[in-house]
């Protein structure tokens, strides 16, 4: 780690609390699974993406796609993390404005009531 960012970075395995994990961050950095991917995006986050290689058909990789297409994330390959994540880490933490742009992009790719959407949905392939 560079030197003055060790006290801005927290790792670990699990939160349950993450509505507060969010709401104390500047940069996600995780999986690329639709929850994560829908959450980062509600909360307006900028992320650097690990897609899970053994992801089913890959969709990790391209739920992380359609992130990055937009500006709202990077994606890092997981066998490229050891090597690359220390300084996509650095220069994302010491770029605020970029950070800005990214959640900005991310917000924009929310997509709010969805379980609304879904029976709407539901009702219409139901009444055909």
């Amino acid at each position: 780690q560079s030197a003055g960012l060790q006290d801005r970075v927290f790792v670990a395995d699990f939160i349950e609390a993450m509505d507060a994990a969010y709401a104390c961050c500047d940069l996600v950095i995780c999986r690329a699974g639709a929850i994560s991917v829908s959450e980062i995006c509600i909360q307006g986050l900028p992320s650097v993406l690990v897609p899970l290689p053994t992801a089913a058909e890959d969709h990790q990789t391209k739920n992380a796609q359609v992130l990055a297409e937009q500006g709202a994330a990077e994606i890092l390959r997981n066998d490229e993390a050891p090597e690359r994540l220390g300084f996509i880490l650095t220069r994302l933490l010491l770029d605020e404005e970029k950070r800005r742009n990214m959640g900005v992009q991310a917000k924009k790719l929310a997509v709010f009531n969805s379980a609304e959407k879904i029976v709407d949905e539901l009702i219409q392939v139901a009444s055909r």
